[in-house]
């Protein structure tokens, strides 16, 4: 081989190395993207959810209003949980995610499904709730998340 076909193989090889860190830099980027996106989407219904749970628990008042705004941005974000765990984003550095969302991924859809069912009949009730009737919906919402934690989630 040549000095000039040597130099013309180096180059194709550190061009290649390059571009291959590139993109397992972006695999990881967005993986990692994908771990702050389904936290932030869980940290929108905790807000969400905690101003419900007071209110069935007597801690707050009841306010029609604040449930209906409540009640349907939960619905909207409940739509948006799977979303957050694509392939390649397990096993990330400060995710709770454990590897059994992956390995039975059927049943992790269907208990976000779940919570998709609950969040939208308090959305859909939401208009018309009285106050004695929110606990048990909110309970019910509770209970789908307490499901995947369960299962899903780290300690």
């Amino acid at each position: 081989m040549t000095g000039r076909n040597s130099r013309l193989l180096l180059s194709a090889i550190v061009a290649g190395a390059i571009v291959t860190a590139g993109g397992l830099g972006a695999m990881a980027s967005d993986a990692e993207d994908a771990v702050k996106y389904r936290q932030g989407v869980f940290q929108g219904l905790k807000w969400n959810i905690g101003p419900l749970a007071a209110m069935a628990k007597g801690e707050a008042d009841f306010d029609a209003a604040e449930v209906e705004l409540r009640a349907q941005r939960i619905a909207n974000l409940s739509t948006t949980i799977v979303e957050g765990f694509p392939e390649g984003s397990d096993g990330v550095a400060g995710s709770d995610a454990l590897p059994e969302i992956w390995e039975d991924k059927d049943d992790f859809l269907q208990k976000a499904v779940a919570l998709d069912e609950a969040a939208t009949k308090l959305s859909t009730a939401a208009a018309t709730l009285e106050a004695d009737q929110l606990g048990p919906m909110v309970g019910a919402i509770g209970q789908t998340c307490k499901a995947c934690h369960d299962d899903y989630r780290a300690e």
